[in-house]
């Protein structure tokens, strides 16, 4: 079997001091578990999908801490009510607001993306066959809470971000990058720091924009 281990390896023990488990609200074990299948499926596969810097490693790790509070919730603590009918994420079908609410690493959220997620998943060459069955016959569409497995949705995550082609736009603090934005009616370049306009693709906005750099921040300790 050919493996993809990540050029930058990271320990859980150096991200729980970091990121600690003290106001976890789904309980401590859960936390540590999470993270935990997040390092080890990260440090197993980081390589393939091109995250293979201590940029890139940070702007990713950075985002993914405020997505899931810290490893706490690989599934959103709302009810996901709130993305019914949102035709950008793909929801269509009635109930698919709650049915595909944010889950995983990143919190992969909404019909379109559990879809791609799923579809990917099917590719990696280093599942085995009988890992792929879990994801045949649209079976994240049918059984979604697959992402709320560590290795699944940490690969989940890993997938959008290179679906979003992310790692381009993970560069030094002191450039400012450009991404196009619309504005209702037309597109336009708009400059912004690497990180906002990281955020802008995760999240769609820059909701817990200062948490995000805050955990950048914090990363420079432990990934140099």
């Amino acid at each position: 079997m050919t493996y993809y281990q990540a050029k930058i390896v990271l320990n859980s023990d150096a991200l729980l001091t970091l990121f600690p488990a003290v106001n976890s609200r789904m309980g401590k074990q859960n936390k540590v578990s999470n993270l935990k299948g997040f390092v080890d499926t990260f440090n197993a596969y980081a390589d393939y999908f091109g995250i293979d810097t201590a940029l890139e490693t940070k702007h990713f790790i950075a985002q993914v801490a405020h997505e899931c509070d810290q490893w706490n919730a690989y599934e959103e603590y709302a009810s996901g009510s709130d993305y019914e009918g949102r035709k950008d994420l793909g929801n269509t079908q009635k109930g698919d607001g709650v049915k595909f609410k944010g889950r995983g690493a990143i919190q992969t959220t909404g019909r379109k993306n559990y879809e791609t997620a799923g579809d990917e998943l099917l590719k990696l060459p280093f599942l085995t066959n009988a890992e792929k069955t879990s994801f045949q016959n649209d079976d994240v569409l049918n059984n979604p809470t697959l992402l709320s497995n560590p290795k699944w949705g940490t690969l989940a995550a890993l997938i959008f971000w290179t679906t979003k082609d992310l790692n381009t736009l993970c560069q030094p603090d002191n450039v400012t990058i450009t991404i196009k934005r619309f504005d209702g009616t037309k597109w336009y370049n708009y400059p912004c720091s690497p990180i906002e306009g990281i955020t802008r693709k995760v999240n769609g906005g820059i909701n817990g924009l200062d948490d995000r750099k805050a955990n950048y921040a914090k990363l420079g300790t432990v990934i140099a």
